[in-house]
């Protein structure tokens, strides 16, 4: 994985080329085609995603319902952030729309990165949260026009 791509994803602004590197050293490139589940909801989450190409559906598992479409991820955008958590399963099942290519980022291999490297791991969890916060404003929106319209 190069550098240069890496660094186009919000979640590792701030840190500098020699850092995104470490973190591309850890990093590979996987396609997933057409209907195919990236991960599972409740499933042990093992892997950062981040969106090169093509989109992904995130469901959420309901009572008496099948699954719920919450959203639709683009290409540079992050999901699996459940694996910088550490033993914490996937909230979500991700679902390639067509052909989709992501930088897949083991979750072990991260945490290393982290602990080596305390500032890679504050920046890049300083990004995830800033999407985090992005994704709950988001889900609070949809919540109240539900309930205005």
């Amino acid at each position: 994985m190069k550098t240069a791509d890496l660094a186009k994803f919000p979640i590792f602004s701030g840190l500098t080329p020699q850092e995104i590197g470490k973190i591309a050293a850890i990093s590979e490139e996987v396609s997933f085609p057409d209907g195919e589940a990236i991960f599972r909801e409740g499933d042990r989450s093992a892997f950062l995603y981040l969106i090169l190409s093509g989109r992904i559906s995130l469901r959420m598992s309901l009572p008496n319902q099948k699954s719920l479409a919450i959203g639709t991820l683009e290409p540079g955008e992050e999901l699996g952030w459940s694996a910088v958590r550490r033993s914490k399963p996937y909230t979500a099942t991700a679902v390639a729309i067509g052909t989709v290519e992501v930088v897949r980022i083991a979750a072990e291999g991260l945490a290393k990165v982290f602990e080596s490297d305390p500032r890679i791991g504050y920046y890049t969890c300083r990004g995830l949260l800033g999407i985090v916060a992005e994704r709950l404003e988001e889900a609070r929106l949809r919540i109240a026009n539900m309930q205005t319209g």
